[in-house]
């Protein structure tokens, strides 16, 4: 049920009032999605809504002779799954209908039903798993011999390896109506961050004068400018610095729930709390932090190679996001649509041509308008195609956001198309891969077909950047997530003062090189306050071991070595019927050998080199 509520890749969430933006009326029709496939009319989501409010109700009915029978466990589950179907079908229509214009009432007013239908149906289904977790083995043998149930053959077995941290009914009806408020301190982290806090106007050096907020600071904080820079990001931090008491005291609360929720579930620690029912082992994610600590110096040199080419003495945090070979490289829409199915032609002409039926058949709501989200996700429910939220902006971080996100949706698609509804939703682990693959052909297939010096000194630096970002910035979230949640457990608070302390620990740690050339100053460490992927319980080192495995897999696909695309496809056409790690180590990803991750530092020393070598090269002729 997790796809009812799940968004993959929220870049940044932050309302766009107020900025130089278009009505969505002046977009034209073939740039914004069709909900259409979803519901014609907002009657039509109400007629499905009243349809599953009596359908709920129906569930008791079933309680009673769930397992006197196979034949009536059977009955059972096609019932629950119709009733799911729906509900994930309502709720993205709804929070689709939303997220392009948050001024919509209406819009909002759906998303809370939805909402509230999905907490009711929880309820009611939460006699269920502990139904199977209680059947003696035996009789689950018995059960999974008939025929009809084959298909959730795996779906069952997986509640039975939950077994252990499966509640008596009345423990589980009583968590499910706590889902209602277990959002709350997210909710009330965004509210404070993107609506109650007023920033600060700072004046830049061409006289202009910008709020810092948030969509501000990240659009402002890459200025050629480095006193606008260190304006932007001094401005920003000490805002948020003003509120590190609150911020604290919010992401407490989060993080007593997981404690609280690993506890009732008889978990050892909130990781294997979190990580367990997804099948990850937990030496998965503290094998990540150990590999990526022992190869920092990587992460240096690559630190150290921006230093150089952007002429700086010592580099500081302000620098980091600031554009080192600048240039204005535009890719129209258009024109991006066909680099990414050139680029993504290793994958074989069947999924590109399928990627260009989406690109013609309204998948995508492309441009920003007044009252759209920002950011970019890639949402899906089973009776209807995906679709993908982007804010195009012709510009080289749209194509990579444009290719990432349809790999998401190419995942659903071939796993909607290709799984029974039980097995059609991937584990979040998994997910990530899908789409870093994708930009890591595009990042390869532009580096190879453009021949200007410069330009592709560009490409390689951004793709050294993402690597960045995404492997080593996210693997520092992951520990520093790791320390705070072992502090709770050890029944230490959170105060800002131990939140920013342990954090600036960690960015130094992971930024500040042995030289002394980058340094990283002390007011940083309330960066943790910024974060909201904190709130999602373990959800950013997935980002990293995701970046590992698409390497690992886009290299042997690359190198034609034989099966590798076969396999990768496969994977996606899988869903969830076999376990995230067994399905990625199938598709030439082993996690648990530290291969992947080894092959993308590997990788980004090779890419290193490269761009040393082309700034050489361009500073010699110049």
């Amino acid at each position: 049920m997790n796809k009812i509520f799940l968004t993959f890749t929220i870049l940044l969430l932050f309302l766009t009032f107020g900025l130089s933006l278009t009505e969505r009326s002046k977009i034209p029709t073939k740039y914004k999605w069709d909900l259409s496939p979803l519901y014609k009319t907002i009657p039509d989501w109400e007629n499905d809504y009243m349809a599953v409010e009596k359908e709920i109700k129906q569930i008791k009915n079933y309680k009673k002779d769930l397992l006197k029978s196979p034949e009536n466990l059977y009955k059972f589950l096609t019932f629950k799954d119709k009733i799911e179907r729906k509900l994930s079908k309502l709720y993205l229509y709804a929070h689709l209908s939303q997220d392009v214009d948050l001024r919509n009432s209406k819009s909002s007013e759906l998303v809370g039903k939805a909402g509230f239908l999905y907490s009711s149906y929880s309820k009611e289904v939460s006699f269920f798993e502990p139904e199977i977790a209680r059947m003696t083995e035996k009789n689950f043998k018995n059960f999974l011999n008939f025929k009809p149930l084959k298909t959730y053959r795996e779906y069952l077995t997986n509640i039975r390896r939950l077994k252990k941290h499966i509640l008596s009914e009345k423990s589980e009806h009583m968590l499910a109506s706590f889902s209602l408020i277990s959002d709350d301190p997210e909710t009330i982290y965004s509210k404070l961050s993107y609506a109650d806090i007023k920033f600060p106007t700072i004046k830049l050096s061409d006289g202009s004068k910008v709020v810092i907020n948030q969509p501000n600071y990240v659009k402002y904080r890459s200025a050629k400018n480095r006193n606008d820079r260190k304006k932007v990001f001094e401005a920003f931090f000490k805002k948020l610095k003003q509120f590190g008491h609150t911020n604290a005291s919010i992401l407490n609360e989060e993080v007593k729930l997981h404690y609280i929720k690993s506890k009732v579930r008889n978990y050892n620690s909130c990781l294997e709390a979190s990580l367990f029912p997804n099948n990850i082992d937990t030496e998965v994610y503290e094998n990540l932090i150990k590999v990526v600590n022992k190869n920092l110096n990587v992460l240096h040199e690559y630190l150290k190679l921006k230093k150089e080419i952007m002429g700086l003495k010592v580099m500081r945090y302000y620098d980091f996001y600031a554009d080192v070979v600048p240039g204005n490289y535009t890719f129209p829409i258009e024109e991006g649509k066909k680099i990414i199915l050139k680029a993504l032609s290793p994958l074989g002409k069947k999924y590109t041509t399928e990627l260009k039926k989406a690109f013609e058949s309204r998948w995508m709501d492309a441009y920003p308008n007044i009252g759209k989200a920002g950011g970019a996700y890639s949402d899906a429910c089973y009776d209807a195609h995906p679709y993908v939220f982007i804010n195009y902006n012709n510009d080289y971080e749209s194509l990579t956001t444009m290719a990432h996100e349809f790999g998401h949706a190419m995942h659903s698609y071939l796993s909607n198309t290709n799984q029974p509804y039980i097995n059609s939703e991937y584990s979040i682990f998994v997910a990530e891969v899908a789409s870093t693959l994708n930009e890591t052909l595009l990042e390869r297939y532009m580096v190879k077909n453009i021949k200007n010096d410069r330009e592709k000194l560009f490409l390689i630096l951004n793709y050294l950047e993402m690597l960045r970002n995404t492997f080593f910035r996210q693997t520092m979230f992951a520990e520093f997530e790791l320390k705070i949640h072992q502090y709770i457990e050890k029944g230490t608070p959170l105060t800002e003062d131990l939140l920013s302390k342990t954090y600036l620990k960690i960015l130094k740690k992971y930024y500040e090189t042995p030289d002394g050339s980058v340094k990283i100053d002390n007011l940083y460490g309330i960066e943790w306050s910024y974060i909201p992927h904190f709130y999602m319980n373990f959800y950013v080192y997935q980002y990293a071991t995701s970046i590992s495995a698409a390497t690992v897999i886009a290299e042997k696909i690359l190198s034609g070595e034989k099966g590798a695309r076969e396999r990768y496809l496969n994977m996606l056409k899988s869903g969830c019927s076999k376990p995230p790690l067994e399905l990625l180590k199938s598709a030439g990803a082993d996690l648990k050998s530290g291969e992947p991750e080894l092959k993308l530092i590997e990788v980004m020393k090779e890419n290193i080199e490269a761009a040393h070598k082309l700034w050489l090269k361009i500073k010699n002729k110049e």
